[in-house]
């Protein structure tokens, strides 16, 4: 039985206090991602959430990453990230092997 590595993917919210004057305190969160304990972007961009939940529920083409600013071309995101179900890949593995 030929076994697959799988990649390790981390994802962890770090949340701050963030202080303007002595009565504007909030806290403010940023998601990072490792994959096999690298980020795949630049310190400079962020993680579009809402992407990266749409992601979770089906298969395409997603711009998980993007500039600060929110828009991914603007810090050379042409395309977005493809995402492939594992549990699809199997079956249609199984599939072909009947």
């Amino acid at each position: 039985m030929n076994k697959e590595k799988l990649d390790s993917i981390c994802i962890e919210l770090n949340v701050v206090a963030v202080q303007q004057d002595a009565n504007d305190i909030w806290m403010q969160g940023d998601l990072d991602i490792r994959i096999n304990g690298k980020k795949p972007y630049d310190d400079s961009d962020i993680v579009m959430v809402d992407e990266l939940l749409k992601s979770l529920h089906a298969n395409g083409e997603y711009f998980i990453f993007s500039c600060c600013c929110g828009v991914p071309e603007c810090s050379g995101w042409r395309r977005g990230q493809s995402k492939l179900y594992f549990m699809e890949k199997r079956k249609h593995q199984r599939n072909m092997e009947i």
